[in-house]
Formats: structure tokens, sequence, C-alpha cells
């Protein structure tokens, strides 16, 4: 099984792929596949730091939860801080 990030990376990937290929008429010559590699990265990079910043922040979560709902939330959000850094750092998510 993959992780989330080369499952991503894989389909950015496509895309760049099949992105160059919706030229007409089609360009000739040699691809350039450590560029594609670079902008698929780029991308990819991009993607998982956007999702980062949308993530609503513990403290949101805690202050606007009521009830057994909130409990809920407090009980899934427990390694909810740990696991965002891990995520920043891997990403190179800078605050």
């Amino acid at each position: 099984m993959t992780n989330l990030h080369d499952e991503v990376r894989g389909k950015v990937g496509i895309a760049v792929g099949h992105g160059s290929l919706c030229w007409e008429p089609r360009p000739i010559g040699v691809f350039d596949s450590t560029e594609a590699s670079k902008a698929v990265d780029t991308a990819t990079t991009e993607i998982f730091q956007a999702i980062v910043r949308a993530l609503p922040d513990k403290g949101n979560i805690q202050r606007y939860s009521k009830g057994s709902m909130g409990e809920t939330l407090m009980l899934l959000s427990d390694g909810y801080d740990k696991c965002l850094a891990d995520i920043k750092k891997l990403l190179g998510v800078k605050e």
C-alpha cells in the first residue's frame, strides 16, 4: 500500500503527463523527465501545504463543540497536535 503523499504525487504526475499531450500540434523532441518530476514534487508539496493551512486548529474545534459531539471531537483530537506537527515537519510548512 502506498502512503497518501505517494498516491497524491502519482495523481499529480499523471495530470502533468496528460497536460503535456494537450498541445496542438503536439510538441516534438525529448521530454525532460527530470524537470517534469520537479514540477510534480512542487505541486504535490503545495497541495499538502494548502491542506495543512486549511485544517482548523484544535482550539477552534474545542471552542465550537458542545455536548456529546464536543466530547467526541475532543477524543478524536487527542493526537491532533502531534499529527499536525509531524505533517508540517514532513512537508516543510513554515508557520
